[in-house]
């Protein structure tokens, strides 16, 4: 079995430009619209399934953990050595239970939680207030037309098997990009409507062609159902730390909780 440095035909010292450089001349000599032979196939695959992990410094770090564990496996251990029973059954029990410490009364971190408890009411004030935005944009939108298409990339979305599960088109205008199921010509003239604040992209059209549909983008946006579902719980999470009442791991909690959500959806604006 070959590592995933042998993959991209890199050394495990290899920095992240090298591995960057690897990636793209062997996905360009394997891609599939390149080449149909099999093999191919497969080492794209691999090559694709190497980046995943050794482009990003943690994955890395514990691939390299398992690397080493794998070369380096651990001694035996011997075994505990039977100890035989006394034969006096007063030394074989039973003993007295053990005697555990009580737990103090109340929070012991209840002074650091009231020390951070404003800062978070601030972040959920910020993040419920991002919630609003969200939804005040998802329905502020305006129309833009003539945009001429300037660019168009097909990407492939692979499940871990290494089956293709989704594929959509980056389409790229000179004000907008959005991503879409239907492909569109270089230089071919659009109608879109797109969300004033955010810049999604919600419809899309040919502008010369008045016989083609309007086709709704909205699932290819942060509105879409699946991604709405981390605006609420970010909004909700929210809501939680600003509501009335003096616990403060409640707040602190909610804080962080709705902080993930925010980065989640942060990650969604910035993919699609």
């Amino acid at each position: 079995m070959i590592t995933h440095y042998e993959a991209l035909e890199v050394s495990e010292q290899a920095s992240a430009a090298d591995i960057r450089q690897a990636y793209r001349r062997l996905v360009l000599l394997t891609h599939p619209d390149r080449t149909q032979d099999p093999a191919a196939h497969e080492r794209y695959l691999a090559v694709n399934r190497a980046y995943e992990v050794l482009s990003l410094p943690d994955k890395r770090k514990a691939y390299d953990a398992r690397l080493w564990a794998l070369r380096n496996p651990p001694s035996p251990v011997a075994p505990r050595p039977v100890v035989p029973r006394h034969p006096d059954p007063a030394y074989r029990g039973p003993w007295p239970p053990p005697v555990i410490p009580r737990r103090p009364k109340g929070d012991p971190y209840a002074a650091q939680y009231a020390r951070y408890t404003p800062v978070a009411r601030l972040i959920c004030r910020v993040l419920i207030g991002l919630g609003l935005l969200l939804a005040v944009d998802s329905q502020w939108t305006f129309t833009l037309v003539q945009e001429p298409v300037v660019s168009q990339n097909r990407y492939f979305v692979y499940g871990r098997r290494g089956s293709i599960v989704d594929s959509y088109y980056q389409i790229e205008t000179p004000q907008t990009s959005f991503q879409s199921e239907i492909p569109y010509k270089e230089g071919q003239v659009l109608t879109l409507t797109e969300t004033a604040i955010f810049q999604q992209v919600m419809t899309h059209r040919p502008a010369l062609d008045p016989q083609v549909d309007t086709v709704d983008n909205w699932e290819r946006t942060i509105y879409g159902l699946p991604q709405l579902v981390f605006i609420f719980l970010m909004w909700i999470a929210g809501i939680v730390g600003v509501w009335p009442g003096r616990v403060g791991r409640r707040t602190v909690d909610a804080a962080i909780t709705a902080c993930l959500f925010a980065l989640i959806n942060l990650y969604i604006l910035l993919r699609i």
